[in-house]
């Protein structure tokens, strides 16, 4: 009876604990900041696609 009302509280304490960190959260940042060339709405793929692309080039050109 005693574990049982342990266990029980345990869970309410976690749960009261998840409830408040949820609550607190901030909102998002807007995507990306400071983009000059890029616009501003650009899908988190896309971006990883121009900057790896751009990474493979930079890597490329220490090569050659």
């Amino acid at each position: 009876m005693k574990t049982q009302r342990k266990i029980i509280a345990v869970t309410v304490m976690l749960l009261c604990m998840v409830i408040s960190i949820a609550a607190t959260q901030k909102d998002k940042p807007p995507l990306f900041k400071n983009l000059k060339v890029l616009p501003k709405n650009i899908s988190d793929e896309d971006l990883d696609k121009i900057m790896d692309n751009t990474k493979m080039n930079n890597i490329q050109d220490q090569f050659f």
